[in-house]
């Protein structure tokens, strides 16, 4: 979404003076991308013994993705919801791969009916 905050603040950084952006401007993205090179680096963003252990989830589950995820490919989602007994998708329109920020009230709201539905079954 470039109306974003996050998108806008990297636009502003794009057309500033090189000079003028400071470390502590920067420093919540190196920190990112450490973190997500330290745990997505080899095997490449998946753990391959993953799918066969989904069967195992008892717990009720929803799997959330934001429709415009260029980062996450459909089978992914697609393959957990299959692979975790009961589970169920949801695909929220106008949220990619940041969907809780992009779509905080979509992800509450579906987050709340799995639990009012639990709390129902008492």
């Amino acid at each position: 979404d470039p109306g974003h905050p996050v998108a806008q603040l990297m636009r502003a950084m794009a057309t500033m003076d090189p000079n003028a952006i400071t470390f502590d401007m920067v420093r919540p993205q190196y920190q990112t991308l450490a973190a997500t090179a330290r745990l997505g680096w080899d095997p490449y963003l998946h753990n391959p013994r993953l799918r066969r252990r989904l069967h195992r989830v008892t717990a009720p589950t929803i799997i959330v993705r934001g429709a415009q995820d260029g980062l996450v490919p459909a089978a992914h989602a697609e393959a957990y919801a299959a692979e975790i007994p009961g589970a169920r998708l949801e695909v929220v329109d106008g949220a990619a791969h940041m969907l809780p920020l992009e779509s905080p009230g979509a992800l509450a709201g579906l987050v709340e009916g799995l639990v009012e539905g639990l709390v129902g079954r008492r």
